[in-house]
This record gives structure tokens, sequence and C-alpha cells, in this order.
């Protein structure tokens, strides 16, 4: 596909393709960690998106921190982590509180 910018372009895309079908106004806003914010009920709901272009042995790999110092993402940062997987279209909503740090 291309550089990062253009996979993680794409996997913006995606996913706010995959909220407006359900329904769920986008907008794409790239403020601080939120990339996508969506009205839920109308409720505003920071999105962060984390896409991969393929994957690795079967299974997508994904980096899901902040900044140049890699950061863990908190709910100060978003509400929601939608993970891309560029390669199969699909997209897994997940809320940020859910996340769990390390390799599983």
């Amino acid at each position: 596909m291309g550089n990062q910018v253009q996979v993680g372009r794409s996997g913006e895309l995606l996913a706010a393709y995959y909220l407006e079908s359900f329904g769920i106004e986008t907008s794409l806003v790239h403020m601080g960690a939120t990339d996508i914010l969506a009205i839920v009920n109308n409720n505003y709901v920071r999105v962060q998106v984390k896409s991969r272009e393929k994957t690795d042995r079967n299974r997508y790999d994904f980096f899901i921190c902040k900044g140049g110092k890699k950061e863990v993402l908190t709910i100060m940062d978003c509400d929601i982590l939608a993970l891309v997987g560029l390669q199969h279209k699909q997209v897994f909503f997940m809320h940020i509180s859910e996340m769990t740090i390390g390799k599983h």
C-alpha cells in the first residue's frame, strides 16, 4: 500500500466507514490521540485508530501507544480503540478500559 501515513489514513477511513454503516455519525478530527469523533446517543465518543497493513504470522500486531515516547493510551486520551486489519478489511472496536498491556 505504501507508507505509514497512507496505512493510517486508510485505517481511519475504514473505521469511519464501519461506524457510519452502523448509523453512527463521524468526523475525522486528528485532535491529540483522537482520530475520529463519533456521535453516539447525542454524546461525543473519541476514537483512536490503530492500523496494520498485513498480518504477521497470521495475526495482526498493534502498537497501542501515543507519542514519540510511546506512552500507554488511557481514558484521558480516547474512549474507543479501533484496531484495523487492512489486509482483511476488518475493524475491531473496544473500549479503552478493555485494553491490556503486553504481548498476547
